[in-house]
């Protein structure tokens, strides 16, 4: 049933005998067309729906009784509309769901019945919409999510139903989303999973539970994000890139992509291309990777010298300690070091990066600065000339 480019048409009340369709049911630039109240007597759907650009088109009313459609859902270039409200009797779409460029749409409501995607879900340039909530009862999706340019859209809760993602998962340009809350239960994407042009957004936390992405795994113009914890969990990536993201100074939650074989660094776990730069300060591949500081403490070549064979003029005092140590370098030769203090797991808790050891005599840590700092034995380590000294220290409170 295809009803397309005609000018003069208010309304399709004629059809109201209609209760399925074989094939597809199409609404093309229908500049007047004001409603769709004459197919409210239709159920079925054997191919695509699409309502696409009939500008004066309020609302879908007229689709409420429909429960199926076997094919795709394509509502774009609706100017007028502002909800879906009527397709609550929707369970089930066996193809994509795509909302394109529909200015006054703000929520997507009416498809809180939606239980079944068989295709893809995309949400283009829709300037008004602010939540997804109407697609907490999908679960699984079978193509991609993309949703980008949608200048309001404040989260992504809606989708927090879904845990993997068969294709693409693409957050990219939303001025106004705060959090990726919704997206805290994927686990797996099996194309690209990548974020660009969401400004607000300061951490990727709820992707904790992401552990594999086939494809590209990318961060990129992200101007707010500071760090990449929320990736820690990710073992494998098709390629990474990470650029354009001033505010990231800190990266070791893709440590253990670019790092197979801890210490020494020498294989990755990507796939492809890497490419990582123009971030914030210390979030380079050499910031990352071997001796920078998200490497594990290099225990199996430890110093840890104490009594006669200390190294002489390298000390923490006092110790035990309290809530202020000095730690002396008076004995090191000229060159870079790199300092750090460690808990019993290896843990890394402080570190400084010294260009010339040799210049720099004594430091002076305020532990109280360290908020994971408790009463316990720590060990204070210097990486200078290939070399790693330690010592013990006991913190008390």
């Amino acid at each position: 049933l295809w009803i397309e480019g005609n000018d003069d048409l208010h309304n399709i009340a004629a059809l109201s005998g209609i209760q399925s369709v074989g094939s597809h049911l199409v609404l093309l630039e229908n500049n007047s067309l004001q409603n769709v109240d004459g197919i409210s007597n239709l159920t079925h759907l054997g191919g695509d729906l699409f309502v696409v650009v009939n500008p004066s088109l309020k609302n879908i009313n007229g689709l409420s009784s429909l429960t199926t459609v076997s094919g795709r859902i394509v509502l774009a270039v609706l100017p007028s509309l502002q909800n879906v409200n009527s397709l609550s009797s929707l369970t089930t779409v066996g193809g994509d769901l795509i909302f394109d460029a529909n200015d006054a749409l703000k929520n997507v409501n009416g498809l809180s019945n939606l239980s079944s995607l068989g295709g893809s879900l995309y949400c283009y340039s829709n300037s008004s919409l602010q939540n997804l909530n109407g697609l907490l009862g999908l679960s699984i999706a079978h193509g991609d999510i993309v949703i980008w340019n949608n200048a309001s859209l404040q989260n992504v809760d809606g989708l927090s139903n879904v845990t993997s993602v068969a294709g693409l998962m693409i957050l990219q340009d939303l001025p106004a989303l705060q959090n990726i809350d919704g997206l805290s239960g994927l686990t797996g994407v099996g194309d690209l999973m990548g974020m660009a042009g969401c400004p607000l957004i300061t951490n990727i936390d709820a992707l904790s539970n992401l552990t594999q992405v086939d494809g590209l795994l990318g961060m990129i113009f992200m101007d707010g994000l500071q760090n990449l914890d929320g990736l820690s969990n990710v073992t494998s990536a098709g390629e990474l890139w990470i650029f354009e993201n001033p505010s990231l100074t800190s990266c070791c939650g893709i440590y253990q992509l670019l790092c197979a074989d801890p210490p020494t660094c020498s294989a990755d776990n990507v796939g492809g291309i890497i490419d990582i730069f123009n971030n914030g300060s210390g979030c380079t591949p050499d910031d990352i990777i071997a001796g920078g500081p998200c490497s594990p403490a290099p225990e199996n070549n430890m110093i840890v010298i104490s009594g006669e064979e200390e190294l002489h003029g390298f000390s923490v005092y006092p110790n035990p300690v309290g809530e202020e140590m000095t730690i002396s370098l008076e004995s090191f030769a000229t060159g870079p070091a790199q300092v750090r203090l460690i808990n019993s797991l290896g843990e890394t808790l402080w570190l400084r990066q010294i260009t010339d050891v040799s210049e720099v005599f004594r430091l002076n840590v305020d532990l109280k600065s360290i908020p994971s700092v408790r009463s316990g034995m720590y060990f204070v380590t210097v990486i200078h000339g290939g070399a790693t000294h330690a010592r013990p220290v006991v913190i008390q409170d």
